[in-house]
């Protein structure tokens, strides 16, 4: 099978936060809201009694819940892309029109400026989004194909293959 497909910032931007990044921008969330929630709740319950603690429990509570969101929103809508971007600036020969082939043995990955020949069995395995299927060389490191260009035929045909040669990797980092 042969595909052809753009590389570009929008597919890093995907690829990394399919990684690892949106898993641990909401596991970073989740552990800020415990801390700040376990932390000060054993303070309110020497300070108030009653009503008075139910309302500032409850207030305490939602500030902590804001604070998680804020911090998982903030490395998923700001923090992955200005790294994404930054490696897109810092290597321009990897990206652009890229060439897909894979066979019996692996996948042949051709961009503008280099060729790279992967056995299957260096795969750790492959995740899938909307937008994208990502080649998982390791816990950090994946190449995104876009599916922008492919017809629904080819995205099944393609996923086959990948169910057929490695594993489906879920989505979220810690379960890798």
């Amino acid at each position: 099978m042969q595909l052809r497909y753009q590389l570009d910032k929008a597919a890093l931007v995907q690829g990394a936060r399919l990684q690892n990044g949106d898993g641990q921008a909401i596991v970073f969330g989740t552990v800020l809201f415990a801390v700040f929630a376990v932390t000060q709740l054993l303070e309110l319950f020497d300070k108030y009694q009653g009503t008075t603690l139910a309302v500032a429990a409850l207030l305490w509570l939602l500030f902590c819940a804001v604070a998680g969101l804020a911090a998982a929103a903030l490395t998923i809508f700001v923090m992955i892309p200005i790294r994404a971007g930054s490696l897109y600036r810092q290597n321009p020969i990897l990206y652009g029109a890229m060439e897909l082939r894979e066979d019996d043995d692996g996948i042949e990955i051709r961009g503008p400026r280099m060729t790279s020949r992967f056995a299957w069995s260096d795969f750790r395995g492959f995740k899938e989004n909307k937008a994208i299927f990502l080649l998982c060389l390791s816990k950090s490191i994946g190449q995104p194909v876009t599916k922008q260009e492919m017809s629904d035929d080819i995205i099944r045909a393609f996923r086959s293959r990948l169910e057929q040669k490695m594993r489906r990797l879920p989505r979220w980092p810690g379960m890798i």
